[in-house]
């Protein structure tokens, strides 16, 4: 019934050529993840819907992507609940570490990853900021 629902949800983006409507399937095992998460049901005006909200530093494992339907303006999307031990999130993040100017601190290694991210109208703003 759930999934029914997010469905029709995603499917009202059908009604218009711009939009695209994803539904995103998450798995979620509590056994392994000490990532905070909580079904607000009961605090939510809706009583009959399941909402569950996440801590802002959750990280999901994106899975399979497939259209639904063949419709290419409907697509789902598999996530799943990453751990702090899991070892490709931390072979990942340590090299974004590496790469991303992590020894400079605070606006200096926003600047420097904006350059390398080649945005350079981004750097000029930063640094507008600061010099103001």
């Amino acid at each position: 019934m759930h999934r029914q629902v997010s469905l029709m949800f995603a499917r009202q983006t059908l009604e218009s050529s711009d939009l695209i409507g994803i539904l995103f399937v998450m798995k979620i095992d509590p056994s392994i993840t000490p990532t905070p998460f909580a079904n607000i049901r009961d605090a939510s005006c809706y009583k009959r819907e399941e909402k569950t909200i996440f801590s802002m530093h959750s990280i999901f494992r994106i899975g399979p992507i497939e259209q639904i339907g063949g419709n290419n303006c409907l697509w789902q999307v598999d996530l799943t609940l990453t751990s702090e031990n899991d070892s490709d999130l931390h072979a990942l993040t340590k090299h974004m570490r590496q790469n991303t100017y992590s020894d400079k601190e605070g606006w200096d290694g926003l600047g420097m990853l904006l350059i390398k991210l080649g945005r350079i109208d981004n750097v000029q703003e930063v640094y507008d900021v600061l010099i103001d």
